[in-house]
């Protein structure tokens, strides 16, 4: 379970993971959640103990809003940036379910 506020898209950061995907799933408030593919972005350092890696470049074009009851499945082929506010910065509270893969 992950509580935090939500943060300008100025200071939201790309990420993926190889090992596993993630499902995250909005408990209260609201975010805007970022995807892209993780093959039209510049990719940073695998850090392989973590199973993250930053990545950088990307549009607006793909950022969806999760509300209560919404969820959002990344698979590793799938860069995302979590986390971003909509309208104004705000509380949200969310489980990251994470599933390996091998």
């Amino acid at each position: 379970i992950q509580e935090s506020v939500s943060k300008p898209l100025s200071e939201g950061k790309w990420e993926a993971h190889r090992k596993y995907l993630d499902i995250h799933y909005i408990i209260s408030g609201k975010e805007r959640i970022g995807y892209a593919n993780v093959k039209d972005l510049l990719p940073g350092i695998y850090d392989e103990e973590k199973d993250l890696m930053f990545l950088e470049g990307g549009t607006e074009d793909g950022f969806y809003t999760l509300v209560p009851g919404k969820f959002a499945i990344m698979m590793p082929q799938d860069a995302h940036m979590p986390g971003i506010e909509t309208d104004v910065s705000e509380p949200f509270k969310k489980a990251v379910i994470k599933i390996a893969l091998d």
